[in-house]
């Protein structure tokens, strides 16, 4: 069987929009940063893609950060005046780890607990190509359509084909994550197409490294 003729069926990475009726959507951080500085307001911008694939104007999206502590950190974002994009500026008062959660009227996602250093600390190193990539598949929206079992979060609609323990072939992977349509080609039907995210090559070796990376062996016991 051919590599080509057989990913699309097994990979997909959907959203299946018109198979669902109802409000909601899936939202996306265009730059997703791996810190914070405490005090420092950072500027964060989002999509918000109803039924994952139209971009929607007119919601109103709330920025939560909170932190072990209890302490909390809010900010409404504003749209930025391209369709469906929303940007604010987050600021959290003190270090620490903490968890942001982006809702808008139709939807929710909540980032891996990212670290917020103090002002004029060292920087931290840059996160593991896997470990980059899992808080990009939480942050881009995709565990909002794909479940993972692997991964502890929300999912909001089984949209798209199970990714729990799923490998495929590197090359075809990037580009299907680069330009899911084009990989797919023109005989993909319009309601398994996966929009395209506009991702950077860094967020798509991130993505890709986490998606295929290797997991550990289960050895069965003997009885």
């Amino acid at each position: 069987m051919k590599v080509r003729a057989f990913l699309p069926a097994a990979l997909v990475l959907a959203f299946v929009a018109a198979a669902f009726a109802g409000g909601w959507s899936v939202i996306t951080v265009k730059n997703l940063p791996e810190y914070l500085v405490a005090g420092k307001p950072t500027t964060l911008t989002f999509l918000v893609r109803q039924h994952g694939v139209t971009l929607s104007d007119g919601t109103t999206t709330v920025v939560t950060a909170t932190d072990g502590n209890g302490r909390t950190a809010k900010a409404f974002a504003k749209p930025t005046g391209s369709r469906g994009e929303y940007s604010t500026d987050l600021s959290l008062p003190e270090p620490g780890t903490w968890t942001i959660e982006v809702d808008s009227d139709l939807g929710v996602v909540t980032w891996r607990p990212i670290n917020v250093i103090r002002p004029n600390e060292t920087l931290p190193a840059a996160l593991p190509p896997a470990v980059r990539g899992e808080h990009l598949f939480v942050a881009k929206g995709c565990l909002t359509c794909h479940v993972n079992k692997e991964i502890a979060g929300r999912n909001l609609l089984p949209a798209g084909p199970e990714l729990t323990g799923k490998k495929f072939p590197s090359d075809y992977l990037k580009k299907f994550l680069a330009d899911p349509a084009q990989a797919r080609g023109p005989s993909a039907e319009k309601r398994d197409t996966m929009p395209n995210l506009n991702l950077s090559k860094d967020e798509i070796e991130a993505l890709t490294a986490f998606i295929n990376r290797e997991r550990p062996t289960t050895v069965a016991k003997a009885r």
